[in-house]
């Protein structure tokens, strides 16, 4: 009799705790930003953003132009690049601008002059020759495959003959791009094992880093697992920020199946959006849903740098083109191009 009510006790516990009700606390208030029609304009377009001291900085390259927009201002830069390419990433960092044509495996570099409003082309980095094309690629078809730090350059590259899911044992490898003969000098983090052993499709990742540059981190979009890695001494943590993590799992039988895919794709929980700014971390969730015509949910996560939740919020709306830290906090464009402000 006492094991008959113990198994019942242990099924009523599982059974609590498989239907555990997400709770929102500390809920960030949305502020509507409301801008003029030539900044609108300015963001129909995919941005990217810089941090530098006090100024958020938005930019994107159209044809053989870099326009900037500094604190959503109307005052909008137009400067000329020397070159005409398909790039297809590109990031600003204080005065240099590294652009990625991932078709040729090479990378232009040119240094702006901000008071000028000018470029100057500095030179073109070829990168094949920096690593093994024979079993390796460079994955510039993924989002945010290029990153830069001063002086090195992170990159994403993938092992044709690697069981685990062409991943290679390594996430960003990093390149010495500014010196005299730029070579791989390191690599670091590493892929979660739900990654590598195909429970999950997409392998996308963010890399950030800190703003002294002491403490990188590595994000993935089908995974809650976030990195922290200590660039002094080197040492690396490992944790899961979220509670209620509800990825599907990916049948990889089926992976020649057109609609599985896109059924697993548009259905599939994600990180969109994860990054580093006045010492928190920013994530935005979209939530799985069970149907192609089912509207996505969307949550903002507020983290501390040891991973410790401080806010979560559900959006109201589906995130738009562009998301970017701004003053205190964080703005997320819906589809209709509408900004709106989160304070963190």
């Amino acid at each position: 009799m006492n094991k008959i009510i113990y198994c019942l006790l242990v099924i009523s516990f599982l059974t609590n705790c498989t239907n555990i009700e997400k709770k929102y606390f500390n809920q960030s208030q949305k502020i509507e930003i409301n801008c003029s029609p030539k900044v609108l304009s300015f963001l129909d377009h995919f941005c990217q953003t810089e941090i530098a001291d006090s100024i958020t900085r938005i930019y994107y390259i159209k044809y053989d132009t870099l326009y900037i927009s500094d604190n959503l201002s109307d005052s909008i830069i137009a400067i000329s690049l020397d070159k005409t390419n398909d790039y297809t990433h590109y990031q600003l960092q204080k005065n240099k601008l590294l652009l990625l044509d991932g078709e040729n495996v090479r990378v232009d570099i040119y240094e702006i002059d901000f008071l000028k409003n000018k470029s100057e082309f500095l030179r073109t980095v070829e990168l094949a020759g920096l690593y093994n094309a024979k079993n390796s690629a460079l994955l510039y078809a993924q989002a945010n495959a290029l990153f830069f730090r001063d002086t090195i350059l992170y990159l994403k590259f993938g092992k044709f003959y690697e069981p685990a899911n062409f991943t290679g044992k390594k996430v960003f490898y990093k390149i010495n791009i500014f010196s005299s003969h730029p070579q791989l000098i390191d690599s670091f983090f590493q892929y979660p094992s739900s990654i590598t052993e195909k429970e999950v499709r997409e392998k996308t990742t963010f890399l950030g880093a800190s703003k002294n540059d002491s403490l990188f981190y590595c994000g993935f979009a089908s995974s809650d697992e976030i990195q922290l890695m200590n660039m002094h001494s080197g040492k690396m943590i490992r944790k899961k920020y979220a509670q209620y993590a509800n990825f599907k799992k990916y049948d990889d039988d089926k992976r020649t199946d057109l609609g599985y895919i896109r059924y697993y794709d548009l259905t599939n929980e994600r990180n969109i959006y994860e990054t580093f700014y006045k010492g928190k971390f920013i994530i935005i969730k979209k939530l799985k849903t069970e149907k192609l015509n089912q509207s996505p949910a969307y949550d903002l996560y507020i983290l501390d740098e040891n991973l410790r939740l401080l806010s979560l919020t559900s959006l109201n709306f589906q995130p738009g083109k562009n998301i970017f830290p701004y003053k205190s906090g964080i703005v997320v464009s819906d589809t209709t191009g509408k900004l709106n402000y989160y304070e963190i």
